[in-house]
């Protein structure tokens, strides 16, 4: 599984309200998944957050009146486990939790569903998902809850099943954000950069730019060559996601040195090494600008710094390669 599907689920269903009491589990599990970044095309940095409160009103989105104090408790409860990312345990909570009352209270199917596919119990979540479901009459949570079940089904590698959810979720919300990009991602998964790049510029009419699905609109730009539009691109979430602007410079530069603008190219790739001075790629990236610059002795030591931050464990071998035919002949 594509660890940027992974965040692309995180991000949410954000736009429907009443989604907020699961997906504060959901952030958690976020914050819990422990996976490789990898680079979709030319950077290894491909941030996605929700910047949800992490405060948990059970009255809000439970009716006390149908659950029992047992119940109510136990959900309490699961706020402290939530801190303590102590999925398991939310799961077996819920599973003590009466068929009657979840029926009654469908989004606590939804919570014991996000216990279960943080703990890998895919099955378990498919249950509780499709209960949820049978249970809920809203269409904008059952978009959300659609959603999280086409993910579920990516884990199982079930595409066709997983599209088809996706695409529902959509139908049922065309202004739920998460089911266009989980599409794009299936895409870019599967090969095919075009319907990738289709799905996220629509994805990006519904977010601002501080939302990553532009960086990744970038990528996707930058792996078709596109690179005056995913520039544009970069320049927005340079100033939309400050604290991530350093791989937004680094791949602004990596596109200004495709079209020609090494100066201003190099200008980018050391402010980003300036905020960021442990990313590989970006000394990977001032090398290809050295080289195109006819700089060979800084391109050499760019790579060979690139090598000591590990580019090779994290992006292949690339970085080994330009060294054998640019740095090696020069100590012959």
């Amino acid at each position: 599984m594509n660890p940027t599907m992974i965040r692309m689920t995180t991000l949410l269903m954000r736009k429907n309200k009443a989604l907020i009491f699961i997906l504060i589990v959901m952030v958690s599990i976020a914050s819990a998944q422990k996976v490789k970044k990898t680079n979709v095309f030319t950077e290894g940095e491909t941030p996605f957050s929700s910047n949800m409160s992490s405060e948990l009103d059970v009255n809000e989105y439970i009716d006390s009146t149908k659950i029992s104090p047992a119940t109510y408790d136990r959900l309490k409860k699961i706020k402290v486990l939530v801190e303590k990312e102590s999925f398991q345990q939310i799961f077996d909570e819920l599973e003590a939790v009466p068929k009657k009352e979840m029926d009654e209270n469908p989004m606590i199917y939804a919570l014991k569903a996000l216990a279960a596919m943080n703990v890998k119990n895919y099955p378990a979540a498919t249950t509780a998902l499709e209960q949820a479901i049978a249970n809920v009459k809203d269409d904008a949570l059952n978009s959300g809850l659609y959603n999280m079940l086409g993910y579920v089904d990516m884990q199982g590698d079930y595409r066709i099943s997983a599209v088809q959810n996706f695409k529902f979720s959509h139908k049922l919300d065309p202004g739920n954000v998460a089911p266009i990009v989980m599409l794009g991602a299936v895409s870019m998964e599967n090969g095919n950069t075009d319907d990738a790049i289709s799905y996220y510029e629509k994805a990006v009419k519904l977010v601002p730019p501080s939302n990553s699905v532009w960086n990744n609109l970038g990528f996707l730009y930058q792996g078709k060559g596109r690179h005056t539009e995913a520039i544009a691109i970069f320049d927005k979430t340079i100033i939309a996601i400050p604290d991530k602007a350093a791989f937004s410079f680094n791949n602004r530069a990596y596109s200004k040195l495709q079209i020609g603008q090494a100066k201003e190219a190099l200008a980018d790739v050391e402010r980003s090494i300036e905020i960021y001075p442990e990313n590989p790629y970006a000394f990977r990236n001032r090398a290809l600008i050295y080289i195109a610059m006819s700089k060979t002795d800084l391109a050499c030591a760019d790579l060979k710094k690139a090598q000591a931050l590990g580019f090779e464990q994290k992006f292949g071998t690339e970085v080994k390669e330009l060294i054998s035919k640019y740095c090696l002949k020069n100590t012959k």
